[in-house]
Formats: C-alpha cells, structure tokens, sequence
C-alpha cells in the first residue's frame, strides 16, 4: 500500500570522470523505469544528460520498522497484562472503609493491602480510649512484608457509630459492652477474608485491653493461628487472661511489653510462665505501652513480623514487597 502511493525513488548517481558526457545529476520521481534498458540515457529540457547506466533504488524498509514498533510494545505492555492474570497487584495499597457489625455499629477501618494475592491476614485491637492509627508503625511493616492487615476503630471510639448513626462512647461501657467487641473483631475478619486473605492463616494483635479482648476471639475461633499480646494486663475490664490463653491450647502466643510498664511486665511474666503452648516474649527498654512501643522501639515491628513468619511454619511465608 505505502509503495502505491509513494511510488518508487530513482536516483541517478553522478557520471564517471572518463565518461565525459554527463553534464548534470537528475533526480527525479516516477513510477514507471526511467530508461529503456541497462545501456539508455535520459534526456531533459535545460538539464542536458543524465548517466547511461540502470537508476540505484533506495527502498524504505517498512517491514522492519512495522517488526521494531511492534517488538517494543509487546516488551513494555506484556509484564503490565501478566500482572491481572497472576493476581498480584502492582504497588501496596491503603483503603479506608466502614466496617458494620451484625448488630448494625458502624467502625472506621482501614485495610492495608500487600501486592501478593492470598496474603496471610492479621487483625489489630487497640487499648482502651485508643484509636485504629496507633498500630500504624506495625500495620505497615507487615503489609511491607506481605500481609494483609486489618485495623478499625471499636466501638465507643474514634468515629464509630451505633446502629442509629449516634456517636458511641465507651466511658459509659458496661461488661456487657466490651463483650460486644467480639463482634467489631468479627467483622474485620469477614473484611479481611472478603479482601482476599488466606483464611487459613489468620492471626490477631491487641494492645492492652485490646490484648485480652484479642485473646477471648481467638479461644472463641479456630481460625485465628496466633495470638499477639502486647502490654498484656491479667484483668482488664473483668476479662481475665490467665485461664483464656490456658483455653488457647497448642496455638502460638507472642507477648511484647516494656521493661519499665510495670503491669503489663508482671501480668506478662506471669502468662509467660503458665503457657500450655508455645510462646514468646519479647521486652524492650522504657515505659512505652500498647502500640507505642512500635514507635519508641522501631526494630519491634519487624521483630514481630519475622516471628508471624515462623509461625508460618511450613507454608510458605510471604516476601518482603520493598526493604524498610
């Protein structure tokens, strides 16, 4: 199609000194041959005679050109198609959503995603009078390092609301109330599950009241692997530690406090001591409390992360998306 309408390009190269009856280059453009045969000569008005000899051909080569365009996309667009077909998403994302429970609270969450698909989940309680942004430092080392994790303001703070859109406030909480918290934390599970996490690989976080709180889910569902107690107290609001983390069998238990919090150090050393299952403790210099250590103490959120991946055990533990 391109040689029909451009026609043919004829260039008559200049004449041999010898020849001697050359007088001019004629270039000229057509689409039929310019001479009659190797040996015939062209003439032209005021331009005398051109070469005697067949006209040279410079020929555009569109077939490689048409190879080179199409090379080079297929090279920058087909790691871009692969991405959707592999389920892995191209950059760590951060979605702000309302969870709502089944007796109608509506919580503020946020869902931080890894790029794996089926990452391995982790759900995180904060303390009382405490809000979802505290565990920001830990929530994104582990998304960072291949989790999903859920973290939501519970009922009674931050921008929760009661079923009628009211504001809640947990300074007026009964036992009861906190009871309800069972059903904030189910539904970050469902959020979770629902988001693309493996259920088989749960694991739950709590700071606090939020440890004890985190603890009474877990012994109440199976499908929590591992349970993570930092600054554990062994009374919060009537929920005694002691005999849920004995109902929490054989499943993995991790406890984080600082040396100086003196509460959470005894009630710590003391759940520590009377384990039925495996478990850790890791303790860190200062009075920080709940979340706050992730922030005094910046190498304990990847502590507890390499710790998640033990416990990952033989299935296979999620690669870091980018180094921190």
């Amino acid at each position: 199609m391109f040689r029909a309408i451009l026609g043919r390009i004829d260039i008559a190269p200049p004449c041999p000194p010898a020849s001697g009856r050359c007088v001019a280059l004629q270039v000229h453009r057509s689409v039929s041959p310019p001479c009659q045969g190797a040996g015939g000569s062209i003439f032209r008005p005021n331009t005398g005679f051109a070469c005697a000899r067949p006209a040279a051909r410079a020929v555009i080569p569109y077939k490689f050109i048409l190879d080179r365009v199409i090379g080079s996309l297929v090279f920058f667009l087909l790691p871009l198609l692969l991405l959707p077909a592999c389920g892995q998403r191209a950059r760590l994302e951060e979605r702000n959503q309302v969870l709502k429970t089944s007796d109608g609270v509506l919580l503020p969450a946020k869902i931080y995603y890894p790029v794996q698909p089926h990452p391995p989940g982790l759900i995180l309680v904060h303390r009382k009078g405490g809000i979802a942004a505290h565990w920001e430092p830990l929530a994104v080392r582990a998304q960072q390092s291949g989790y999903i994790v859920a973290a939501f303001d519970m009922r009674g703070h931050g921008g929760s609301r009661d079923s009628a859109g009211q504001p809640m406030n947990f300074k007026r909480f009964t036992p009861e109330d906190w009871g309800h918290v069972q059903l904030d934390i189910q539904a970050a599970l469902e959020a979770l599950v629902n988001a693309g996490a493996d259920p088989e690989n749960l694991f739950i976080a709590g700071e606090a009241l939020g440890a004890s709180l985190a603890l009474d889910f877990a012994v109440q569902n199976p499908a929590i692997q591992g349970t993570i107690l930092v600054s554990p107290g062994l009374d919060y609001e009537g929920i005694a530690a002691e005999p849920l983390l004995e109902q929490l069998a054989r499943r993995p238990t991790l406890l984080v406090w600082s040396e100086s919090d003196a509460y959470a150090a005894s009630s710590g050393s003391t759940l520590k001591a009377i384990a039925p299952g495996h478990i850790e403790a890791h303790t860190y210099p200062g009075t920080a409390h709940g979340a706050d250590i992730f922030a005094t103490s910046p190498q304990s959120a990847g502590q507890v992360v390499v710790w998640l991946n033990q416990m990952l055990g033989g299935k296979s533990a999620p690669e870091p998306a980018t180094p921190n």
